[in-house]
């Protein structure tokens, strides 16, 4: 495999990747990561080792062995060079010095957002092609779903977990529009017929919450529901009744995830309870792992998701739930 990789610095400071169209990531090498930071290559690789230490990263997942050929004087040399993927491009700098940092930031800003204005283009080709009368509303929905993850980006400073759960939910969300067909026939915004094998009971609920606030070791409010609710029991009830009778499983656990990130109904915490109780309903019905055994959404994944909830408005509730359908079903 060929890898290409230039790298530019433009006058106000913007770092931009020039990748292979048709790669899904982007590998370079300790040398390459270096020129891009401007750093010396053993801070890159000592940067490298503490996310793999921490394990922030796995390297059997982000690290890539290739032998190369090098001309070493007179000789040609077969060596063996590592390579690292976006994903470790991302985590080394969010590391390097503060300036540096700040530069990768607006890097990784104008990337995701270049990222999402061709993705939609590309669909619009795609729509452009067929005569169906549902295209236009289809190519609408595309960009509104884009436009709040434009709005997060921009109006966030994210941090490395967060920028990374956000290029893997426009990822997913955009590869799944290359089975065009499945896309034209309508299937878009519908989620499997699997139904749901358990739902959360108010004690349950009450438990896990307990359970995290211990934990994580947090005071006063936390978990401690609104006046509105009476109990868990009252909390349990309102949710199963923002479901309708032919929700599958998959669009429950978004129903739920939605609810609690954006109702609030506890005076502190939505954002972590919603997201344990949204793992735990995918786990009681199993339904978090692929049928390759490897979850579904990802916590990186699933933090972008709650900040995408907690930054939307009330109209876009449906495109959000779809778009957690989708992320699961795929």
């Amino acid at each position: 495999m060929n890898y290409k990789l230039g790298i530019y610095q433009a006058p106000e400071g913007g770092i931009v990747f020039d990748v292979d169209v048709e790669s899904e990531t982007m590998w370079a090498t300790q040398v390459q990561i270096a020129q891009l930071f401007g750093v010396d290559k053993t801070v890159i690789s000592r940067h490298l080792k503490n996310i793999y230490k921490d394990e922030e990263l796995e390297e059997a997942k982000t690290c890539q062995k290739q032998d190369e050929i090098r001309k070493e004087g007179e000789r040609q040399v077969r060596r063996e060079v590592k390579r690292y993927n976006l994903d470790a491009i991302i985590s080394v700098g969010y590391r390097v010095n503060s300036m540096k940092a700040t530069k990768f930031r607006v890097w990784s800003n104008r990337i995701l957002k270049d990222y999402i204005t061709k993705g939609v283009v590309i669909n619009q080709k795609q729509l452009e092609r067929t005569p169906e009368m549902e295209a236009e509303k289809k190519l609408d929905e595309i960009k509104t779903a884009m436009m709040i993850v434009e709005r997060v980006i921009r109006g966030n400073e994210l941090s490395s977990g967060e920028a990374k759960g956000v290029i893997e939910i426009i990822s997913k969300y955009t590869r799944s529009f290359q089975v065009i067909d499945e896309y034209l026939k309508g299937k878009f915004i519908l989620s499997n017929n699997r139904r749901a094998r358990h739902e959360l009971s108010g004690v349950e609920m009450e438990n896990l919450v307990m359970d995290l606030k211990e934990k994580i070791g947090e005071g006063r409010g936390f978990g401690e529901l609104r006046v509105e609710y009476d109990d868990f029991n009252s909390l349990a009830e309102k949710i199963k009744r923002d479901n309708d009778e032919d929700d599958s499983v998959s669009r429950k656990a978004a129903k739920l995830l939605y609810f609690i990130v954006k109702n609030e109904p506890f005076e502190r915490g939505n954002q972590q309870i919603g997201g344990l109780l949204f793992v735990v309903y995918l786990a009681f019905n199993q339904i978090q792992l692929s049928s390759m055994g490897e979850t579904k959404i990802s916590d990186q994944a699933l933090t972008a998701l709650v900040l995408l909830i907690s930054e939307s408005v009330g109209t876009e509730k449906e495109l959000l739930i779809n778009l957690i359908c989708k992320l699961l079903d795929n």
